[in-house]
């Protein structure tokens, strides 16, 4: 059961020249296709065809199934309503994202990819796309709320564009990049966000991920002024297979990156080229002394099921002597505090952990053990921890030395890998709380 798992790092490069190759593409021109949406993580078209490309025609299914729902998606109505008022012309626009929680009783945004408070920075806009049903009562003067209306499913549309059918598919390609669900999304919100656009902005700031909506702001930004700067932020450390971050039409002018790694992973694969990376301190990760792990880090996706969770975990908490005098605790994803998938997990780990009870001997080392797919295990390396990991796919959530050469990886067996870093400083180079991201303001 506890087998050797292969090494994953050819493919990954293999994976990357298909995905650079359908980016570059001269016919591909749909920016703000989902499609074009590379994500290495989640549900989307662009997920199926990265899968595809790593694993061939058995991925053919699933990469249907994506296409099919995210086109079946895209026949629902909807709109964005704005809540707020700008009072003035401003010369930066910030465009980030909320939920309910991130805003305080005085109307202020608390903005946790950028590490910093919207009253600090007064003169800048903050264009927040609301991630949350529930919408805050109170907010400050520099900051505008966009939010999507509940939606409906429009059978009328949907009925013409089958009957439709003999005439689209001579336009076919178009259709499977423009009839998406994200483009429809990315529109919308674009409409919403072009009328902040005055001749006075000069600069564009976004925690960037490559998404259609994102690309087609950027985009749009340059045929409106073409002399304003737009720059994006990798607030989160790229994941395993960074194919989402590939350069591209509707890519920022500028991208900041926290780490030497990182500005080698952009160039060397992903066809960014150097002058193009701002090399800094990390905006989202802020420098503490009071980090310290021995916890249990679940993911926003978890692959593998809860059985096999549990009994990789025992098995490393048994064989693995450091974990033995230890005592986790367990910190859910933020995203998943209601999913049924991840609470029923946590009480397992928990019953498990209460059976795995040793003498609790206090130790100096401490040790992460993450499991799915997520970066907080390279934030746990940069902060002197050892991180054990549990993933399924070692090419889709595991980290590995080709692609990041300060990473060692050692596979302890199918789907469990153990790293370290061997010098400090060149995956995420911490910040602090608002002086950062203020430095940001004066690229």
């Amino acid at each position: 059961m506890h087998k050797i798992q292969k090494i994953d790092s050819v493919d990954k490069i293999t994976v990357i020249k298909k995905a650079t190759l359908f980016i570059k593409n001269k016919n591909n021109i749909y920016y703000d296709s989902s499609l074009n949406y590379l994500s290495s993580l989640g549900d989307t078209p662009g997920y199926g065809l990265t899968q595809y490309w790593a694993v061939g025609i058995k991925k053919i299914p699933l990469l249907f199934f994506l296409i099919f729902k995210d086109f079946l998606r895209s026949f629902y109505i909807f709109d964005y309503s704005i809540k707020g008022k700008i009072r003035e012309n401003y010369e930066t626009i910030i465009v980030s994202y909320s939920k309910f929680k991130n805003f305080k009783k005085n109307g202020s945004y608390i903005d946790t990819y950028f590490s910093t408070n919207s009253n600090y920075t007064k003169k800048c806009l903050w264009f927040l796309i609301h991630l949350d049903k529930k919408i805050p009562k109170k907010i400050s003067d520099n900051v505008i709320i966009i939010y999507r209306n509940k939606p409906k499913f429009n059978f009328s549309k949907f009925f013409i564009f089958i009957i439709n059918i003999p005439k689209i598919i001579y336009n076919f390609t178009s259709i499977l990049h423009k009839q998406s669900f994200q483009t429809i999304v990315a529109h919308k919100i674009y409409e919403k966000f072009k009328f902040f656009l005055n001749i006075n902005v000069k600069k564009i700031f976004l925690p960037y991920e490559g998404q259609p909506s994102q690309n087609l702001i950027l985009k749009r930004i340059k045929d409106f002024k073409k002399n304003i700067n737009t720059f994006g932020f990798i607030h989160n450390f790229p994941p395993p297979l960074p194919t989402n971050l590939i350069f591209r039409n509707g890519s920022p002018d500028k991208l900041i990156v926290s780490g030497k790694s990182q500005k080698n992973l952009l160039t060397k694969y992903l066809n960014w080229n150097n002058k193009k990376i701002i090399l800094s301190q990390s905006a989202r990760f802020i420098n503490s002394n009071k980090y310290k792990s021995n916890t249990i880090f679940l993911g926003s996706y978890l692959f593998l099921s809860k059985k096999i969770i549990v009994e990789k975990l025992k098995f490393i908490l048994l064989n693995i002597n450091e974990l033995k005098d230890k005592i986790f605790l367990i910190k859910n994803h933020p995203d998943k505090t209601k999913s049924k998938v991840h609470l029923a997990l946590i009480k397992e780990i928990k019953k498990l952990l209460n059976k795995n009870k040793s003498n609790n001997i206090p130790s100096n080392n401490y040790i992460s053990i993450v499991i799915g797919a997520t970066g907080v295990a390279i934030e746990s390396l940069e902060r002197g921890c050892e991180v054990i990991h549990i993933a399924k796919d070692p090419l889709f959530e595991s980290y590995c030395n080709k692609l990041y050469p300060n990473i060692s990886r050692k596979i302890i067996c199918e789907n469990i890998y153990r790293y370290k870093i061997t010098k400090e400083k060149l995956l995420i180079n911490f910040g602090k709380k608002n002086l950062t991201f203020k430095n940001y303001l004066k690229y």
